[in-house]
């Protein structure tokens, strides 16, 4: 059966700096000895974890088809490569770009938490603003990845989520 390389990214909701991928290739190839992961921002850097070397994340075989990457300080959106090698020879490569908002949904989370404790904060016009804009910048970091293939427009939403997170006494 022929090898037909593929996975999935996600990222842990509690916690949010963990980016899981599950590989969901199917078919065998006997000359396929490791897997390389690549994370690539917007901006074209790359994020590996705390004490990696180069650009690359080593996905060992067989160690499994799942892999834990600590590397998400902020929510992002990704372009996720991998590659399955044999030796030192790409065999397959598959890039997904993915958009990961943990962050900004805890955050949200949080403030409907705060209504619950004081329900005349959803009458405060800085808290529904600031709600309001956090739901809004969650939906166009996914809308711009899922309907437009956009990683720099997902990023600008994403960023403008952190300043709202980084910044709690305006919803207050």
């Amino acid at each position: 059966m022929a090898y037909v390389q593929n996975f999935t990214p996600s990222q842990n909701i509690t916690t949010p700096s963990i980016l899981t991928l599950l590989d969901t290739s199917t078919g065998t190839d006997a000359a396929i000895t490791g897997r390389l992961v690549y994370i690539q921002t917007n901006d074209g850097t790359y994020l590996t974890p705390t004490g990696n070397v180069g650009s690359a994340v080593n996905w060992t075989l067989p160690s499994g088809t799942t892999i834990n990457i600590d590397c998400m300080d902020i929510d992002y959106a990704l372009n996720i490569t991998v590659q399955w090698v044999g030796g030192s020879t790409v065999l397959y490569t598959k890039t997904i770009l993915a958009e990961f908002n943990s962050y900004a949904r805890i955050y949200r989370y949080k403030l409907f938490k705060a209504i619950a404790a004081n329900p005349r904060l959803i009458d405060s016009d800085n808290f529904f603003g600031v709600v309001s804009k956090i739901t809004t910048y969650i939906d166009g970091a996914n809308e711009a990845v899922d309907l437009g293939g956009d990683i720099t427009l997902a990023q600008l939403c994403n960023n403008k989520a952190k300043f709202l997170i980084d910044n709690p006494m305006l919803a207050y």
